[in-house]
């Protein structure tokens, strides 16, 4: 932990967000919090920090892992079209595609 806390308004500053996206970021737990008091809480900047990397890691793995899937998808409709339509000669009938 370091020595610094900071205020909501002191983070959002820091961040350059809102009040309101700190406060929604802590409502949803997506940045870590200690409570200094029965209403006071402070934010420790590099658990914050921290917190942060590993959500925009999440979102970059969940983005580009569609993303990746959306390019196979693609070049295995273009692959398999031909074969289809083949198959539709060689047999004279509709292929059922899986």
């Amino acid at each position: 932990m370091s020595a610094e806390l900071l205020t909501t308004e002191q983070l959002a500053k820091r961040l350059r967000v809102s009040t309101m996206t700190i406060r929604r970021w802590k409502k949803e737990r997506r940045i870590p919090y200690k409570h200094i008091g029965p209403r006071l809480i402070r934010f420790d900047p590099r658990e914050v920090a921290e917190a942060l990397v590993r959500d925009a890691e999440e979102i970059t793995r969940q983005h580009y892992g569609s993303l990746l899937w959306q390019s196979v998808s693609g070049i295995l409709d273009d692959w398999l079209d031909p074969v289809m339509d083949e198959y539709d000669k060689v047999y004279g009938r509709k292929a059922q595609a899986r």
